[in-house]
C-alpha cells in the first residue's frame, strides 16, 4: 500500500500469456519490487492513494479488457491522506472492481477484524471480496487464492449472465 506521493511503476503493463511470461514478470519484480519492510518514518496506509493511481494507471490501459480489477492489501486501516469512500466510488463508476487481501495483526481484536472493514470500506464493484489469510506467513497462498478466483470468475462475454 503506497503512502501519497511516494508510487513507482516496477513492471509497466505487460502481457503474460503463460509460464515462461509470468516467470519473467516474477523475476522483474522480485528485483525491483518493494517488500514493505524497508519503509522509512510512519508506515502510513493511503487506500484512497492507491485507489486513484491504479485507476490512473487502468484508464491508461492500451489494450481491451472485459475486467479491470484493482487489487489492495495491507494489515491496516486507512490512516494517511484522503478519505477512501471518494476514491472507491469513482473507480467504481468507472466500471472497476476493488478486491483486496486483509492481512491479520497476531493480536487483532475479534470485534473488530479487519476483513471487516475491508468489506464495509476498501472493496466494491461487480463480484468484489476480501481474503483474509490465517496469518502473516499465509500472504503468499492467500495471494495466488485471490488470483485463480478472480481469473475464474471471468465469463466468457459470448454467453452472458441473464438477470
Amino acid at each position: 500500500m503506497g503512502q501519497p506521493g511516494r508510487v513507482r511503476t516496477v513492471l509497466p503493463w505487460t502481457n503474460i500469456c503463460g509460464l515462461e511470461d509470468a516467470e519473467a514478470a516474477a523475476l522483474v519484480i522480485d528485483e525491483r519490487g518493494d517488500t514493505g519492510f524497508s519503509r522509512r518514518g510512519r508506515g502510513g496506509t493511503s487506500f484512497s492513494s492507491a485507489i486513484d493511481v491504479a485507476s490512473l494507471l487502468l484508464d491508461q490501459f492500451p489494450g481491451r479488457a472485459t475486467k479491470k480489477i484493482i487489487d489492495v492489501s495491507a494489515n491496516g486501516e486507512n490512516n494517511d491522506g484522503l478519505p477512501v469512500q471518494p476514491s472507491k466510488l469513482k473507480a467504481i463508476a468507472k466500471g472497476y472492481t476493488i478486491n483486496a487481501i486483509a492481512i491479520p495483526a497476531q493480536d487483532e481484536n475479534p470485534g473488530h477484524q479487519l476483513a471487516s472493514y475491508f468489506a464495509d470500506y476498501v472493496i466494491g464493484g461487480p463480484e468484489a471480496f476480501v481474503m483474509k489469510p490465517t496469518g502473516q506467513s499465509d500472504y503468499a497462498t492467500a495471494l495466488r487464492r485471490k488470483l485463480v478466483t478472480e481469473i475464474s470468475m471471468n465469463v466468457d462475454p459470448q454467453f452472458p449472465s441473464e438477470n
